[in-house]
């Protein structure tokens, strides 16, 4: 493509600027609307003009005082474009109040109509603990690179997720209330809605009826971050907790689980010293039961013992009774049976006397004595001469002795006698 002319960046914006400075109609003009923002610094008064949908930034080299947000005011000055920013502003040499806006009462009333339905009420709050959160904000600015480095300093090992959105212009609201949806899908503990600051008109977004219910309506606890400390939006009155900045927010969730480590570790200590306190009760109650135990086992002990010793002695004293009575009893029976045996031995002696002389009076020995013999021969008592044979040997017993002898001759009175087989 061919162009006419070839500009540099500077060349281009002074040419710019020499339109707007040849501009008359740009110049000593009054213009009206309503005053949407508004800050002071160094003396030098910067605000914003809104009017039918359209915003224009001004600034005012002098303090201005008692003028409200949503004031319909008159600015006089010219329309200034400046060549290094490239952007253009409306420098106001005075500004004068004309009326009450219409915008801020439109916006005061839907905040009161969604006050009196309770969307401002009992919204859940983040839990004791957090484990995962979603961030609801622009993938290409600085605020999800603010978060991430709060938590990271802070090391609380959230397991952070980012949902891309638009956070400004026409597609912002289905874009914010599209994210908040999918993040309401998923099992997380809290969802942050961050942006940075801006104008007024730049977070007009989170003042829409449609994305505050959204935000009423979830089932996740949400920290509502938009904008500056000083910026207050319909989400923030919404959501369960507000972050007057995203960072702030991010600082809210780590000290959220920072605070329950510390409790945590309070309870461990708690419980800790507890067990002690129970367990030096306990030994306490111990020592003293067992100490009670053996005083009372002493007691029995020494009770005990002077039982026995008494038993014992009455016992000893039973036995000595039973001893003595049972020896009376004893010297007794033997002076019986002494006297008994001494006149069985009487009556018995002489009938010894009469038996020993009837066993000496048919002794053998008692007839040996008088001349005889008795032989044994053949493993027995030879009675008869026929129980002989010649060549037998015989032992002979006499009164004083015995002797061998052979038989050498057999005679009997009545026959032969009988030979060996």
């Amino acid at each position: 493509m061919e162009a006419n002319k070839k500009l540099s960046v500077s060349q281009l914006s002074g040419y710019i600027k020499s339109v707007f400075d040849d501009e008359l109609i740009l110049h000593n003009i009054c213009v009206y609307g309503e005053l949407s923002q508004i800050s002071v610094r160094e003396n030098v008064t910067y605000f914003t003009l809104t009017e039918g949908g359209c915003h224009i930034g001004c600034v005012m080299f002098s303090t201005v005082e008692n003028i409200e947000i949503g004031t319909l005011v008159q600015i006089y000055g010219s329309v200034t474009f400046y060549t290094k920013s490239g952007k253009t502003n409306f420098t106001a040499k005075d500004i004068i109040p004309i009326g009450k806006g219409t915008l801020n009462d439109e916006l005061k009333r839907l905040t009161n109509r969604l006050k009196n339905e309770g969307l401002f009420e009992s919204r859940p709050k983040p839990p004791v603990y957090i484990g995962k959160a979603a961030v609801i904000t622009s993938e290409a600015g600085a605020v999800i690179h603010d978060i991430m480095r709060v938590l990271r300093d802070k090391n609380t090992n959230i397991d952070l997720r980012l949902f891309p959105a638009s956070v400004q212009g026409n597609n912002a609201e289905h874009s914010i209330i599209s994210a908040l949806e999918k993040a309401n899908g998923e099992d997380f503990d809290v969802v942050l809605i961050a942006r940075g600051g801006g104008s007024t008109y730049d977070l007009d977004v989170f003042n829409s009826e449609k994305l505050a219910r959204a935000v009423a309506a979830s089932n996740i606890p949400v920290i509502s971050a938009i904008g500056h400390e000083s910026d207050y939006t319909l989400c923030d009155f919404c959501a369960g907790l507000r972050a007057g900045t995203p960072s702030i927010a991010a600082s809210v969730i780590a000290d959220i689980n920072l605070e329950f480590f510390a409790r945590f570790h309070s309870a461990l200590q708690k419980i800790d010293m507890g067990l002690k306190r129970i367990f030096e009760h306990l030994s306490t109650v111990a020592y003293r039961n067992a100490s009670s135990i053996v005083h009372a086992m002493d007691k029995k002990i020494i009770s005990s013992r002077w039982r026995i010793i008494s038993e014992n002695n009455s016992i000893a004293n039973s036995l000595q009774q039973i001893v003595f009575w049972s020896q009376t009893k004893l010297i007794r029976l033997a002076k019986k049976i002494t006297d008994r045996l001494d006149y069985i031995e009487e009556s018995d002696e002489l009938s010894v006397k009469n038996a020993i002389a009837k066993l000496e009076s048919a002794s053998p020995l008692k007839t040996l004595s008088r001349g005889y013999a008795k032989i044994f021969g053949n493993n027995k008592d030879i009675k008869s001469v026929y129980e002989l044979n010649k060549d037998d040997k015989v032992n002979i017993y006499f009164s004083d002795g015995k002797a061998e002898a052979q038989i050498t001759n057999i005679e009997g009175h009545n026959h032969e006698p009988r030979r060996k087989p």
